[in-house]
């Protein structure tokens, strides 16, 4: 972190760069163009319900003393020559008209721009002290889920001690700092049961942790074993551990997104709020053809990508909440509609940017109502989220010929070329998979496919053949068993097959892994 307080921002990336699921490469996917020969870049944030393309240059501020050394005047590279960033802060910056407007924010709203996922905040201290605050085990298993990614803040309740950070924070217990945002890089529980956390400062230097287990703690001699399983490295560089009970008493916000697998189905709708709830373009219906889950998302229009500067440092969010309906039938008049609402499911409310709301469908209609407060004219998004096994559609009462559904959504995204995540030199937009290592073209005509659709359309098919419970993953015997159906009389299949697996990794198979194990399995036999 640099001259400006957007620690919650680089906090964050240091966060997303640790992701546990490193094949779907959360950094290098938001790059989608970059020339070096010229200087240009194209990065993409996902902003007020959709991806934005940023376009940026290679110039970066600096600053210089009066020796001439020259250094980033923001964002600094740690200990290797990177480069990214720099640049992802940039253009973070330009995506909100200026560096002023990210001296300040929130970390869950960083995260859910950099992953497009859902957002939201454990308080370990009042809210949420008896399921998250008392053992470790909970946010072990939130830290092991792949599409998850933590931060973390000192409390409040935590007393004020001397000193001031880069950016006015408040000096407290330990070495830490107030108003701060740090990035849980790991959670472990050591072979004698005790447990900890590790955290990085995004400043990257000596304002660590100075309590029990810090980097030049005694504790590391008088428990060997925690050395050896831990193998911490003493530098400077803004990473530390902690034991649990240190963590949970002095960290209590913990601010955690949670982004999808990327071959899920998005619905999205756009909108006004209007002066009352429930009006014709305010409702909109889903139907289920089958049971399913899925997740709604609400946000208000950020203040932030508003080109009025005002606007943008006083903005603030109205209260929102978010109600499904489950209908007992579908009427033919707007009038009648409420005469058919049955269950009915409600978020608390919510003064935030975004709320969400997880779901299980069963089969049959349902009407969805945001709900604003004081708040006529405020733009939103509604988003739904559903596992591409789903059979659903969606549509506004008042635009029922515009139906948005899941297989459509599919043949749509079939159309659209491939683009490669960017690796060093230049990259064209439009790159197709084979660039990334993927089965050419001519591997897949020469099995008897026709072309990379035919291709996707078999995959979901066989997927959904083998998982009858509807359960959206494949162990590894079911995935082997959906890849017998789908190529039989192959004599290389199990070799190939055992190989693929390793290569994509061990564990459950989600339908995009899957996708991943056939197209692996199909180079390895067509190489072979």
């Amino acid at each position: 972190q640099g001259a400006i307080g957007d620690c919650f921002f680089i906090g964050a990336l240091s966060a997303l760069a640790c992701s546990k699921r490193a094949s779907l490469k959360p950094i290098q996917r938001l790059f989608i163009f970059a020339d070096t020969k010229y200087g240009i870049y194209a990065v993409m944030l996902y902003k007020n319900g959709g991806w934005t393309w940023v376009i940026i240059d290679e110039w970066i501020a600096v600053e210089q003393d009066a020796q001439g050394s020259t250094w980033p005047q923001y964002a600094q590279p740690g200990t290797e020559p990177e480069l990214w960033p720099m640049l992802l802060e940039k253009a973070y910056a330009k995506v909100h008209f200026c560096w002023d407007s990210i001296d300040g924010g929130w970390a869950r709203c960083a995260l859910e721009d950099l992953t497009g996922g859902n957002a939201y905040t454990l308080d370990l201290a009042k809210k949420h002290r008896s399921t998250f605050g008392t053992t470790p085990e909970r946010l072990q298993a939130l830290f092991d889920n792949p599409l998850a990614i933590l931060s973390c803040s000192v409390g409040w309740h935590i007393e004020d001690r001397g000193g001031a950070g880069r950016a006015g924070e408040q000096g407290t217990i330990g070495g830490l700092f107030k108003g701060h945002a740090y990035s849980i890089v790991n959670v472990k529980t050591c072979s004698d049961g005790q447990a900890f956390v590790q955290v990085r400062n995004p400043w990257g230097n000596g304002a660590e942790w100075t309590g029990a287990y810090s980097d030049k703690s005694r504790e590391w001699d008088r428990h060997p074993l925690h050395q050896r399983e831990l193998r911490p490295e003493q530098r400077e560089d803004g990473v530390f551990w902690m034991k649990w009970e240190d963590f949970r008493a002095v960290f209590t916000d913990i601010d955690v997104v949670e982004f999808f697998p990327y071959d899920d189905v998005v619905f999205s709708f756009f909108g006004a709020a209007p002066a009352r709830d429930f009006v014709e373009r305010n409702v909109f219906i889903v139907k289920a053809d089958r049971p399913c889950h899925g997740v709604f998302t609400v946000a208000q229009e950020d203040p932030l990508c508003s080109k009025d500067h005002a606007r943008r440092k006083r903005g603030k969010f109205k209260g929102m909440m978010l109600s499904v309906f489950r209908l007992r039938r579908l009427p033919t008049a707007f009038r009648e509609l409420e005469d058919c609402f049955g269950e009915k499911v409600q978020t608390e409310p919510c003064s935030g940017r975004t709320l969400f709301q997880r779901f299980d469908f069963e089969a049959g209609h349902y009407a969805v109502v945001p709900r604003m407060r004081h708040a006529t004219g405020i733009g939103y998004y509604l988003r739904l989220v559903v596992p591409p096994t789903a059979e659903i559609s969606m549509w506004q009462w008042d635009e029922a010929n515009k139906v948005q559904d899941t297989r459509l959504a599919q043949q749509l995204a079939a159309q659209v070329p491939v683009v490669a995540p960017v690796g060093a030199g230049p990259a064209r937009i439009g790159v197709e998979a084979p660039a990334a290592g993927g089965v050419s073209e001519a591997a897949i005509e020469g099995f008897g496919i026709p072309d990379r659709a035919k291709l996707q359309r078999m995959c979901q098919k066989v997927f959904l053949a083998v998982d009858g419970a509807r359960e959206g993953s494949l162990d590894r015997e079911q995935g082997l068993a959906a890849l017998k159906l789908f190529m039989t009389r192959l004599p290389k299949i199990i070799r190939s097959f055992d190989v693929a697996y390793q290569r994509v990794g061990k564990g459950l198979l989600g339908p995009m892994e899957f996708r991943e194990l056939v197209d692996r399995t199909l180079e390895s036999l067509f190489t072979e």
